[in-house]
């Protein structure tokens, strides 16, 4: 796990493992999930959805060719918890066609009112975008960002 970037007040930290992922958000009172994924099994994704909301999500975005999955995944898991423990929580998910989309929204639009998101945590389980695809969106989401401040 380690951090690639800092951009609009907000910690982009990286890594290819749920072990890892769950470490990282255990650290934070706030966090958005960015999740990307193309062969991972519907329990792989309900555990992950599982895991996520029990460390206190704020927000999840996802891409890959499962990136609907993942966003209905998350959707099913709030409603069957919010059933089973008489709640009424609620997560905005979004799915995104591409990383780079994805990542621009989790980093500029993902928001909670009345809280600050100041980390996104990304979990790549793919095998076709690797860490250096990321930074390399990453560095022209930067360019933009600095062009339009």
């Amino acid at each position: 796990m380690e951090v690639l970037e800092t951009l609009n007040d907000r910690t982009i930290w990286y890594t290819e493992n749920l072990e890892k992922a769950k470490l990282i958000a255990e650290a934070f009172e706030n966090f958005c999930a960015y999740i990307i994924a193309e062969n991972s099994t519907t329990q792989e994704l309900f555990d992950i959805a599982k895991e996520c909301l029990l460390l206190g999500i704020n927000y999840l975005c996802a891409s890959g060719k499962q990136g609907a999955l993942i966003e209905d995944v998350f959707d099913e898991e709030v409603v069957a918890q919010n059933v089973e423990n008489d709640l009424e929580k609620f997560l905005m998910t979004t799915h995104h066609k591409g990383v780079g989309e994805g990542l621009w929204f989790a980093i500029f639009l993902a928001r909670e009112e009345n809280k600050v998101i100041e980390n996104l945590v990304c979990l790549n389980l793919t095998t076709s975008n690797t860490k250096s695809d990321i930074l390399q969106h990453l560095k022209e989401i930067k360019k933009y960002a600095e062009r339009n401040n």
